[in-house]
């Protein structure tokens, strides 16, 4: 199917983000990017590589870039939700807020189901491996005597 060049379509086109955010430089900041590609309405011909977005202005953590404020070329209509947050910057974690997560994470694997279905089935499985290797007061017994017997013969 043959699309006119001058024909109106609407595509997805990747954002791409340039620049240096003063907060993640100066602040420490983890830069967070909240949406890779924004739908837009234009020709066929005029359809962009991609949508600069400059991050130089997220100079602290409550800094924030819409897509309303994203420049786009004049023959290009951006379609999505123009209040959408695209880009922030946000606070560092502290050590203790990042064992806190790893605490919360290693309870949340907890809650899948399977996970305890499967270290019940390892607790048990270990369990009748040492019942195995436990032996009985007949066969202990047994195997006393015939350590005693190998050591007579040999001496």
């Amino acid at each position: 199917m043959a699309v006119s060049l001058e024909e109106e379509v609407e595509v997805e086109v990747p954002l791409e983000f340039i620049g240096v955010a003063p907060a993640v430089r100066d602040l420490g900041g983890i830069f967070v990017q909240n949406v890779e590609n924004v739908e837009v309405k234009c020709k066929a011909k005029d359809i962009p590589k991609s949508i600069t977005v400059d991050i130089s202005a997220l100079a602290t953590f409550e800094d924030v870039i819409y897509l309303k404020d994203v420049p786009t070329p004049p023959s290009v209509e951006v379609i999505d939700n123009p209040d959408n947050v695209i880009a922030l910057v946000d606070e560092p974690r502290s050590e203790q807020e990042m064992e806190e997560l790893e605490q919360e994470a290693a309870a949340d694997v907890s809650q899948v189901e399977g996970v305890e279905k499967e270290e019940e089935e390892k607790e048990e499985s270990r369990e009748d491996t040492e019942k195995e290797t436990e032996e009985s007061p007949e066969k202990a017994s047994e195997r006393k005597e015939e350590v005693e017997q190998v050591k007579s013969n040999q001496d």
